[in-house]
């Protein structure tokens, strides 16, 4: 049981540390700080916890606004959800930048057009559709006149 438990679990540094330096190749030594030496240490152990909880924070707030503002924001602006559009704001000058294509695929109209079939544009996906669709009926017209020959 302990076994699975430990699998679940990441790596400490220890042990990606013995990994690396397996017993046949190194011998590990393990030694003990001093009193006077974990006093003067342990105040900056603390403090880099501190920052790493607060960088944490941050990363968490961060996501939170770009959330907030790729989904309720840009949805009041009408700007279309896209892997094809990017989005940055700037809280201090108040204002959203946004960068979407000129021209939307009129197959999906959810991503950036990049070809064109007659007077229909069309993205990377929905290209390999429409030529699939074109081309069955070709097969098929092929097929029939070989048969009547």
């Amino acid at each position: 049981m302990d076994d699975t438990k430990q699998n679940d679990r990441p790596k400490t540094q220890e042990e990606i540390d013995d990994e690396t330096y397996n017993a046949k190749d190194y011998k590990k030594n393990i030694y003990s700080f001093s009193t006077q030496e974990l006093e003067e240490l342990q105040p900056l152990e603390d403090a880099t916890r501190l920052v790493q909880t607060f960088l944490a924070l941050g990363q968490i707030a961060q996501k939170a606004k770009d959330n907030y503002v790729g989904g309720q924001v840009l949805d009041r602006l009408g700007v279309k959800k896209s892997q094809d559009s990017k989005f940055s704001y700037d809280l201090g000058k108040k204002r959203i930048i946004v960068y979407e294509p000129r021209l939307w695929c009129s197959m999906c109209d959810a991503k950036k057009a990049e070809y064109k079939v007659g007077e229909q544009i069309f993205c990377r996906d929905c290209i390999e559709i429409k030529k699939k669709e074109l081309g069955k009926p070709l097969e098929e017209k092929e097929k029939k006149s070989k048969k009547k020959s």
